[in-house]
């Protein structure tokens, strides 16, 4: 087996994507891992390394006026509260010379992940990805992920039938009212529904 490199490294990494981006036109370009195209030093904890490296992706990319993503890995933890930056693994010049981070994470006993979006010139946001058996379906609010299968049939019902009351939840979807009075309350605690008088509503 050849032990030759497929990608340079540093100056001559950057060449590479530039003529590769010339001459096929490419919009967006693809970089996995980035520890691939970096020089040895960048990848450790060389902070002054790790700017000057990332900072010229990041310059390539205006330049050439397309989009650059490159692929890193995170810490290995089970914490998933920890802050999302903090889990990118090496030095802090990565998540600070970046414009836009999406951290990745698999939620524990689950093939869905959490998906974290944060940068400079971005609102931070979290997306539930759910995992379909084939790739992830998003969805726009994390908190769903928490939610149990009676949870999940009441939040749909209540958004298809806005201002329905907890009987009609009752008689529609067949649980004892016990249950639908747990699912409600847990998804007014998570602030998924809201309820106005007797009438209640998807937030």
């Amino acid at each position: 087996m050849s032990s030759q490199r497929l990608l340079p490294r540093g100056s001559e990494a950057l060449q590479h994507i530039e003529k590769v981006a010339r001459a096929t036109g490419a919009q967006c370009i693809i970089v996995d891992t980035v520890q691939a195209i970096l020089n040895p030093s960048a990848t450790n904890k060389n902070y002054d390394v790790t700017v000057e490296e990332y900072d010229a992706l990041r310059k390539l990319a205006h330049k050439l006026g397309i989009a650059i993503i490159v692929v890193h890995h995170c810490k290995k933890t089970t914490d998933i509260s920890s802050a999302p930056l903090e889990k990118v693994i090496g030095s802090i010049g990565i998540t600070g010379t970046a414009e836009t981070i999406l951290v990745m994470e698999q939620l524990t006993g689950s093939q869905d992940c959490k998906l974290t979006l944060t940068g400079k010139d971005v609102e931070q946001a979290e997306k539930h990805l759910a995992w379909n058996g084939h790739g992830f379906d998003i969805t726009d609010d994390v908190r769903e992920a928490k939610l149990g299968v009676t949870q999940k049939l009441v939040l749909e019902l209540i958004r298809e039938y806005p201002r329905c009351t907890q009987k009609y939840v009752v008689d529609t979807i067949g649980k004892d009212q016990g249950q639908v009075a747990r699912a409600i309350n847990r998804l007014l605690e998570l602030g998924l529904v809201v309820k106005k008088g007797v009438q209640l509503a998807a937030q």
